[in-house]
C-alpha cells in the first residue's frame, strides 16, 4: 500500500470510528481516558528522567509525544477534562 493510499484509509477508519463514538456518547469519556492515561505516563516519567535510565525515557516520551500532545490539545480546548492518575503506563 502506498503512503498516500494507505494515509487516506487510516483518516476514512478513523472518520468512522469518531462518527460511531459520537453516535453512542462516548466520546468525552475516550477523551478523558486519553488525557488520564497520558497524564500518568508523563507524570510516571518524571523522576527517570533524573536517573541513569533518563536516555530509555526520553525515548518513550519522544515515541508518545504524538499521543501527548493530542490529548493537551483537546484538553485546553475542552474545559471540562480534567488530568488525574486514572491510569498507569504500561
Amino acid at each position: 500500500m502506498t503512503g498516500d493510499l494507505q494515509y487516506a484509509f487510516l483518516e476514512t477508519v478513523h472518520e468512522y470510528a469518531l462518527e460511531q463514538l459520537r453516535e453512542r456518547a462516548e466520546e468525552p469519556a475516550l477523551r478523558e481516558g486519553h488525557a488520564a492515561c497520558d497524564t500518568a505516563y508523563v507524570e510516571a516519567a518524571e523522576p527517570y528522567l533524573r536517573s541513569t535510565e533518563q536516555p530509555a525515557w526520553l525515548v518513550r516520551l519522544d515515541e508518545a509525544y504524538p499521543n501527548i500532545r493530542a490529548a493537551l490539545d483537546r484538553a485546553l480546548g475542552e474545559t471540562h477534562t480534567t488530568f488525574d492518575k486514572s491510569c498507569t503506563p504500561g
